[in-house]
């Protein structure tokens, strides 16, 4: 199944639901078997690409109950911010079609949908309609609100962080 769902951008997390459900059991140890780190800005992969992949983790053969669980994690990830800090990057500083950078955004926005407050779908079609004035907007709005949230400036080096 991890073959199968590796268009997911998570693989690993179908195989994961799967087992669990299966067994309905599980272990846990006192030694961490993995470590997370957030990866360096220069290494971070697209988080328009997760967006896109991992709402299809709920075609996973899994009961309703579990589905509804799992639709209320995915909710929670990825953040519009990101995503929208991600899009005005592509279409700043790369020579994408704006047009393609817009759907992809707005496609990530449908496929999250599901389980959103009215807020966030609010939110969602202010960063949307922002994406067609892109460089305004990413002078006055998105580069300050990024520097702020995160401490990092974001820029011309960034687009080799989203891998143009």
């Amino acid at each position: 199944m991890g073959y199968h769902f590796s268009y997911s951008c998570a693989p690993h997390l179908a195989m994961l639901i799967l087992a669990l459900g299966n067994t309905g059991s599980f272990c846990l140890s006192n030694t961490a078997i993995v470590r997370w780190e957030r990866p360096e800005i220069e290494n971070r992969g697209s988080v328009v690409t997760v967006g896109l992949g991992m709402p299809t983790l709920l075609e996973l053969p899994i009961s309703a109950l579990e589905r509804g669980l799992l639709t209320y994690s995915l909710s929670r990830f990825p953040r519009i911010s990101a995503i929208a800090h991600e899009c005005f990057l592509q279409c700043v500083y790369s020579k994408q079609n704006r047009t393609f950078i817009r759907k992809n955004f707005r496609t990530v926005l449908n496929r999250f949908s599901f389980f959103e407050s009215p807020s966030r779908k609010i939110i969602g079609s202010i960063w949307l309609l922002m994406l067609y004035f892109p460089l305004f907007f990413y002078l006055v709005v998105v580069r300050p609100l990024y520097k702020w949230k995160t401490g990092h400036n974001s820029g011309s080096h960034s687009v080799k962080i989203q891998r143009l």
